[in-house]
């Protein structure tokens, strides 16, 4: 898979890894961040198929437990598609409740869509 070199470069220098805490290769985003690499995906032919929440405190990090996912619709062609996952991947980031003792950062799923 090929992802585009903006969102690469964004998620590889605002992200933050949470290998050690969870044992994953996944890299973390706080809300703002989060929301415009999901943004840097418009018109590229890339979907955000979904994403794991995480919490950030004084201690490290958390499980959020909470995650979202978008899916294809039937009938629906791949950049309808993907402009809706960013869409649905950006609402979910902007309504999720802020906690005044952790910061929710955001773990994008993506792949190219045909």
């Amino acid at each position: 898979m090929s992802l585009p070199s903006p969102f690469l470069n964004w998620v590889r220098h605002r992200g933050v890894s949470v290998m050690d805490a969870f044992g994953t290769e996944d890299v973390a985003l706080d809300a703002e961040d989060a929301i415009e690499a999901a943004q840097l995906l418009a018109d590229t032919g890339v979907a955000v198929l979904g994403g794991d929440v995480f919490f950030r405190t004084a201690q490290g990090f958390e499980l959020a437990y909470a995650n979202w996912c978008s899916n294809p619709r039937p009938g629906e062609n791949a950049a309808a598609y993907a402009a809706r996952s960013i869409r649905e991947t950006c609402d979910y980031i902007r309504d999720f409740p802020i906690r005044p003792d952790r910061t929710a950062i955001f773990a994008l799923v993506v792949s190219e869509v045909f």
